[in-house]
């Protein structure tokens, strides 16, 4: 069961967006909040000098401190990740005495990264973007929003037609 509905752009310039609220569906919110994601592929190994890309979707006043929250949320669970894993990887290496088995790796991994993906799955966010060096894919939960965004954006100069579905 897929958890979103992508639409790929080509291109850096802000889209057009859909005038409602992306979480609740309220007509005309009036503002905006400001999404940064880092660019993923091979930039995404630079870390923050990688580059990042932002987004401006529209959210209502109601929602708009909720999904702030969630995506605080999850750059917390992100960076807990991170450092779960790097502590792992320095408690089985640091005892040379007694070199971890592969299970133990394995297991280890796990163990670490289970938790978030499966917080990922039963709570998809409502947008998220994913920025590649010459498009952007968006994420959204609402199905109906997707595709009046992709209607909105249908430009031959941004819309990606290469990518089956999207």
């Amino acid at each position: 069961m897929p958890t979103s509905t992508d639409i790929s752009l080509l291109g850096d310039s802000e889209p057009d967006w859909p005038d409602r609220c992306i979480a609740c569906g309220t007509p005309a919110p009036g503002r905006c909040m400001t999404y940064i994601s880092f660019f993923a592929g091979v930039r995404a190994m630079l870390g923050p000098i990688g580059g990042f890309r932002t987004a401006h979707p529209p959210v209502c006043a109601r929602c708009k401190p909720r999904l702030r929250f969630f995506q605080l949320l999850r750059w917390g669970l992100t960076a807990a990740v991170i450092v779960a894993g790097i502590a792992f990887a320095a408690h089985i290496f640091g005892d040379r005495a007694n070199p971890p088995g592969r299970y133990t790796l394995i297991g280890g991994a796990l163990v670490i990264v289970f938790p978030y993906l499966l917080v990922r799955h039963l709570f998809p966010p409502v947008f998220d973007l994913t920025p590649y060096s010459r498009r952007t894919v968006f994420e959204f939960r609402d199905r109906d929003y997707a595709l009046d965004f992709q209607m909105k954006n249908q430009h031959p100069d941004l819309y990606d037609r290469s990518r089956p579905g999207a």
